[in-house]
């Protein structure tokens, strides 16, 4: 079905090929801070678990990758560890403390429970908050906050152990927030830990990149991504599964966030869209931007702007094969041009049809020139 046919047009209740609401509750993947499992990522782990049990870990450390891979996962649980574990090497009641083989920590531990509700008095936790103005997320980690990380982890600790600190969305992180991290990368004390979650290890300034441990994240391999998917969603077809893993690049948290914005369905019908797009005159390309500006769960405009940046990146990749370097060229300026775009109107909190209006403007240049 495409996203230009009549019928869409005039049906009220919006986008039947972007947005078709998933029924039932399949099993998801619990939030980062609430997550016991890691899925993949095992040579990280080992990694760690080596510098902690060296005593070589570092102060920052910064988790690099894709969306949805597990990275803030990572991070949780990492800090869940050093803030349950006694330090390696000592005795315990019956002689010598084990060396533990992984980072997990048991959903019992009291420990999980104080950081999975944000109580634990040696961690502390950042990320981009909600505008209670606006009603949208701030387009960056407020500075005010970031000013409280340096004296949070020059205290004290309140059980004697660690003090860490997690920011998500690291790459949300202004100039001045950035500097004022420094303040505790420059003469940082013992015991603490400051890990950067990210998309974009390159969106940080060089003098804290240098002051940290950079890990690279990568996504799981596609039969691990596969299994993953059939255990959380088994009713998926594997030609559905395999598309999946195209769409995300391997990455389970954004597969089921963009079934999550429509399923299937709503995956199919944003690639049937862009085949049709570059043809659509005028009246069509408003009707379609004022389908998607609807508010509604899932969101229809977020799912078309998740599968298009895919679906250039595919095409970009196919091109480069081909040793076509023109269509290469304009699928890489489009997709820069689309992501641009969005960055620009989440931070401004622009109008949604204003988003959805310049992206389907910017597609269809693109789409048309390739």
């Amino acid at each position: 079905m495409s996203l230009f046919d009549d019928d869409d047009l005039n049906d009220n209740d919006a986008l039947d090929a972007v947005a078709d609401v998933t029924t039932g509750a399949p099993p998801a993947i619990p939030e980062p801070r609430n997550n016991p499992d890691l899925f993949a990522h095992a040579a990280i782990e080992t990694q760690l678990l080596n510098w902690w049990e060296t005593g070589t870990m570092p102060h920052t450390l910064i988790l690099s990758g894709p969306h949805g891979i597990g990275k803030a996962t990572l991070a949780y649980r990492l800090a869940r560890f050093l803030l349950a574990t006694p330090p390696p090497g000592g005795d315990g009641l019956f002689g010598a403390e084990p060396t533990p083989k992984t980072l997990a920590i048991a959903p019992a531990n009291p420990v999980f429970a104080r950081v999975a509700s944000g109580g634990h008095p040696d961690m502390m936790s950042l990320s981009r908050t909600l505008n209670d103005k606006t009603g949208h997320m701030h387009g960056e980690i407020l500075v005010d906050a970031v000013r409280e990380v340096p004296m949070f982890l020059r205290r004290t600790a309140s059980e004697g152990g660690w003090r860490v600190v997690v920011i998500d969305e690291a790459e949300t992180l202004n100039r001045n927030s950035q500097n004022a991290l420094l303040k505790i990368l420059e003469e940082p004390p013992p015991k603490a830990l400051l890990i950067l979650v990210t998309q974009a290890a390159g969106a940080l300034i060089p003098t804290i990149r240098s002051r940290a441990r950079v890990v690279q994240v990568t996504p799981p391999e596609e039969a691990d991504f596969t299994a993953l998917l059939r255990k959380l969603r088994p009713d998926l077809s594997a030609p559905d599964t395999a598309l999946l893993a195209q769409i995300s690049g391997n990455a389970p948290g954004r597969a089921l966030a963009l079934l999550d914005q429509g399923g299937m369905d709503a995956i199919h019908g944003v690639v049937d869209m862009l085949e049709t797009l570059p043809a659509a005159d005028d009246g069509a390309i408003w009707t379609m931007a004022e389908k998607l500006s609807i508010r509604s769960t899932p969101d229809p405009l977020a799912g078309m702007l998740d599968v298009s940046v895919w679906a250039l990146q595919d095409r970009a990749r196919n091109a480069a094969l081909e040793n076509a370097t023109a269509p290469m060229s304009h699928y890489l300026q489009t997709l820069d041009l689309l992501e641009r775009h969005r960055a620009m109107c989440e931070k401004g909190n622009l109008d949604r049809r204003h988003t959805a209006l310049g992206a389907l403007r910017i597609l269809q240049t693109g789409l048309k020139a390739a």
